[in-house]
């Protein structure tokens, strides 16, 4: 209704972001903060106001890996445009959110779940650790983490096939959990 309203929203908040660049990972009271700011950047950033996208960048990649669960956190409430820039983020951290999204696979909440191995799927190269836990979220009860589970797998096991075949000589793997393993590790071979 007043334009000149969301002009002096836009304003603040852009300038509130600005402020946050120069927050680092020493900045501890931000971290429990990340994924209100992430909200609001989405918010932002959704209506396309200059400046956003650019702090969301910085913001992001100046919080360290410290606010790895934070940002597992924001990624799965926000679910917006700015999706992408999480994951480039947890990427760049080379390997150091692999435990934090682990962790996240055994959630009480089985969205959050589904998002942890979704996530782990685009950092499939340094998501080998999380192997064994993905294969224990096959026989997960929720059908979408399940899949999605399925998903990171087939694609870290497209790169990292030998990886998989390791867990097949597992004599504790359910029969079950062997028979899907058996079936991803074939799917890994397909070119696609």
């Amino acid at each position: 209704d007043h334009p000149e309203k969301y002009s002096y929203v836009k304003w603040r908040v852009i300038g509130i972001l600005e402020s946050l660049y120069y927050a680092d990972e020493r900045s501890n009271r931000i971290v429990p903060l990340i994924p209100h700011i992430v909200g609001a950047l989405a918010w932002v950033n959704q209506c396309n106001w200059c400046g956003a996208e650019e702090a969301l960048k910085a913001f992001l990649k100046n919080m360290g890996e410290k606010s790895t669960p934070a940002l597992i956190q924001a990624f799965v409430s926000t679910k917006s445009n700015i999706s992408s820039q999480i994951v480039d983020v947890l990427k760049a951290q080379e390997g150091k959110c692999v435990p934090a999204l682990v962790r996240t696979l055994a959630d009480k909440n089985p969205e959050t779940r589904a998002n942890a191995a979704y996530l782990l799927n685009y950092i499939h190269k340094d998501a080998i650790p999380a192997i064994p836990a993905l294969i224990q979220s096959l026989s997960d009860e929720d059908t979408n983490a399940k899949r999605v589970a399925r998903v990171a797998l087939v694609s870290i096991g497209k790169l990292y096939r030998s990886e998989l075949e390791k867990f097949l000589k597992d004599k504790s793997l359910p029969e079950h959990i062997r028979i899907e393993l058996e079936k991803i590790i074939e799917e890994t071979k397909s070119k696609k």
